[in-house]
């Protein structure tokens, strides 16, 4: 077991399973220059993918300290349910106990995660 220290400044590691998640659910929205890349598929640039992280990141801390739930809990709940019903190609909506407040469900369209392949380093 890893003993955080400063619990306050701790961050999660944000994969494509969070982002699409934090993306879908609307926790946040991109401007509409890289939700059209991530609508086409488009694939974003070096700074475009950090941008993105980076917010969706900030996101969950802010979810967290709202929520009063521990940031690497919530990371490990949003990553569960990014593998099992929020699905990259096939979300499984109608189990889904967030559709109701889901922005994309809401919407009725389809987001994926933006698309980056110079990943090397994830």
């Amino acid at each position: 077991i890893i003993d955080i220290k400063d619990r306050e400044n701790a961050r999660i590691p944000v994969d494509n399973h969070l982002t699409r998640v934090g993306l879908r659910w609307g926790i946040v929205i991109l401007d509409k220059h890289l939700e059209a890349k991530v609508v086409n598929q488009i694939p974003v640039v070096y700074d475009e993918d950090i941008i993105i992280r980076y917010v969706v990141r900030e996101a969950y801390r802010y979810l967290s300290e709202y929520s009063h739930m521990d940031v690497f809990l919530l990371d490990d709940f949003i990553w569960n349910f990014g593998r099992t019903l929020c699905l990259r190609d096939a979300p499984i909506c109608s189990s889904c106990p967030f559709r109701n407040c889901c922005r994309v469900f809401e919407l009725k369209t389809f987001l994926n995660e933006h698309v980056y392949y110079n990943t090397w380093y994830y």
